[in-house]
């Protein structure tokens, strides 16, 4: 089951994450592929931003405000942080036909996902009822990008992002984390 949450931010705190994390001066690294190697196909790669990861601690200035973020949705949703695996930045560009990236999970351990979007956009992320590897998922829910809106959901559901036709980029902040 997820949870969704339009508004997340006050206009200032958005203000302040969007002056942070919406801005040219974000250093992108290309990745051939968005979610898995095994991604076939035109237009399967993206940029991301790596923010935080377990094994290393912060390693972006842009974890203040992601982190920011992760504590008002958990607020809103009435939960404690108990461990923080990943936060990840991530940029799909503009597109000339819409495409599914590879369905996939962001960490093998149990954990929640929580996408907030910074921006206005298109290119849905579609969350599977699967848990398991499949050649055919089953749309649960297909979440669209609008700017600061919160989803988060059982880490263990296959995912994808579709790429944005309509607009030049689809900017999502993606956490991997545990509560009590």
């Amino acid at each position: 089951m997820g949870n969704h949450h339009e508004q997340l931010l006050g206009v200032n705190l958005l203000q302040y994450v969007q002056n942070k994390m919406a801005t040219d001066q974000v250093a992108w690294y290309h990745m051939g592929t968005t979610a898995l190697p095994t991604d076939v196909g035109d237009y399967q790669g993206s940029f991301s931003h790596l923010i935080f990861k377990d094994s290393s601690g912060p390693i972006s200035n842009l974890f203040e405000p992601a982190f920011t973020v992760l504590c008002a949705a958990l607020d809103r949703e009435g939960q404690q942080l108990k461990d923080l695996y990943r936060i990840r930045l991530g940029m799909v560009t503009r597109t000339p036909h819409r495409v599914t990236h590879q369905g996939h999970v962001d960490d093998g351990r149990p954990h929640r996902t929580g996408l907030f979007y910074l921006i206005d956009s298109d290119g849905d992320t579609l969350i599977y009822r699967e848990r398991r590897e499949s050649s055919q998922y089953t749309v649960e829910t297909a979440v669209t990008p609008k700017q600061n809106t919160w989803h988060s959901f059982d880490g263990a559901q296959f995912h994808s992002s579709q790429s944005p036709i309509q607009h030049e980029k689809r900017l999502v902040c993606t956490f991997n984390y545990t509560v009590f």
